[in-house]
This record gives C-alpha cells, sequence and structure tokens, in this order.
C-alpha cells in the first residue's frame, strides 16, 4: 500500500481591502491571514490561528470593505505587516510539521487566495514566498473530481465554498464570511468528502511556477470590476 503524500491539510483564505477604486489599480491587499489545520489521519481540526494584516497603501477601511470582510479597524490596530504574517505562517509550518517529520500542503477553496491576492502582495512589497506557497491542494477541484454529477463551484471571482457546502447540505456558520469562517466552513467539506471515500492524503496538487505573473493571467481580469467585492469574502 502506498504511503499518502500528507499527513496534515493547512487550509488558508485571506481577506483583502475591497473597494471600486482598489480594484481598478489592482491594489487589493490581505487583511487576514488565517489558517486551520486538518488531519487526515484522525479527520479532524487539531488548530487553528487567525493573523490580522495593517493595509499600507490603503490603511483606512471603508465601510464596504468591513462589510464584505468582516474585518474592522480596531482588528488591526495591534496588526503587523504581511511580512511578519508570513514569516509567523512560515515558523508555525516548521515547527509543527517540519522539524517532526510530518507532511503537509496548503489547501485553498479556488485558486484565488495563493495564485493572485498572496502572489501580488507579497512581490508588491518585496516579501519572499517559501517553496511551501508553490503547490497547494484545490477543494474546489476535489470536490468536482470526487462528486461529478453535482452542480460545479462558480468559477472565480464568486466564492465557491458556499455552492460546496450548500451542494452537500453542509451549514456554514453566516454570521460572517470572514476568512477564519471560510477555513472552518472548508474543514466541514473535507469531512464530508473523506466520509465519502475521497483520498485527501494523495490529492493533486495544483503547482505555481517560479515566474507566474498573477497580473497578467487572464483568470483574474474580472478583479479589476464588479467582481471585487464578492472575491474579497473568497
Amino acid at each position: 500500500e502506498a504511503m499518502p503524500k500528507y499527513d496534515y491539510l493547512v487550509l488558508v483564505d485571506f481577506q483583502v481591502t475591497v473597494g471600486a477604486d482598489i480594484a481598478e489599480k489592482q491594489e487589493q491587499e490581505i487583511i487576514e491571514f488565517p489558517w486551520v489545520v486538518f488531519d487526515i489521519t484522525s479527520k479532524q481540526v487539531v488548530d487553528e490561528k487567525q493573523v490580522f494584516v495593517k493595509p499600507t497603501l490603503h490603511p483606512i477601511l471603508t465601510d464596504e470593505c468591513e462589510k464584505a470582510t468582516g474585518v474592522g479597524p480596531m482588528a488591526l490596530e495591534t496588526a503587523g505587516t504581511i511580512e511578519s504574517a508570513v514569516q509567523e505562517f512560515n515558523d508555525y509550518l516548521y515547527r509543527s510539521f517540519t522539524a517532526n517529520n510530518k507532511e503537509f500542503c496548503l489547501m485553498a477553496c479556488g485558486e484565488l487566495a495563493l495564485k493572485r491576492w498572496l502572489r501580488v502582495d507579497a512581490k508588491r512589497k518585496g516579501v519572499v514566498l517559501p517553496a511551501h506557497f508553490g503547490c497547494f491542494v484545490d477543494l474546489a477541484a476535489e470536490f468536482r473530481k470526487h462528486y461529478p454529477k453535482l452542480p460545479a463551484p462558480p468559477p472565480p471571482p464568486t466564492p465557491a465554498l458556499p455552492a460546496l457546502a450548500s451542494a452537500l447540505d453542509i451549514s456554514l456558520d453566516t454570521r460572517s464570511m470572514g476568512g477564519l469562517l471560510y477555513c472552518r466552513g472548508m474543514a466541514q467539506v473535507i469531512t464530508r468528502l473523506l466520509a465519502d471515500g475521497a483520498d485527501l492524503s494523495n490529492a493533486t496538487t495544483v503547482l505555481i511556477p517560479s515566474d507566474y505573473s498573477p497580473l497578467s493571467d487572464p483568470a483574474w481580469v474580472s478583479l479589476r470590476s464588479g467582481g471585487a467585492a464578492a472575491a474579497a469574502a473568497a
């Protein structure tokens, strides 16, 4: 029997700044950097963390942004930079997995969070992303693979998770679709996938080439228009 590739999936989702001017300039900045750790062997969530990030290009959050992301000014009062958030995440991964010879892979619901939001914000601010950011499991793709007869999730920039949950009759916490709540919802979908026989320990990974340029990727053109507010809650 083949050994599974992964012991843990680290679920990530980023909330970004919202506004017509921000979208037109493609200056969305990450303001929430949460993660949830899912143990594939025990089939349960074993840890979670929520880190807030202070935007620098548009430091004053609009009412629209607060409503779309669930992140308000108070949450950002003591927030650090995107560089410090990435470093905290890297340190966590090393301490929790690498140092203990445990295999992990990042997971997102769709490609927007890791291929667009993080790549552009990090590059703009000179933040180097280690190799573990270069591949991830796409929960929406695993859903399509395992449930080919169920309705497919919507394409970006519409958030995919509500559609996945609805198709599986899973109730999400709808008080706010902030990043941490989104990660918890992803864990609910993963639990159902595993119960229905999916093998996520050998899930297909999305690879991001080292020379990948998100702003020239036609997949994200719609983010410059009305799709940006919906995408921010993804």
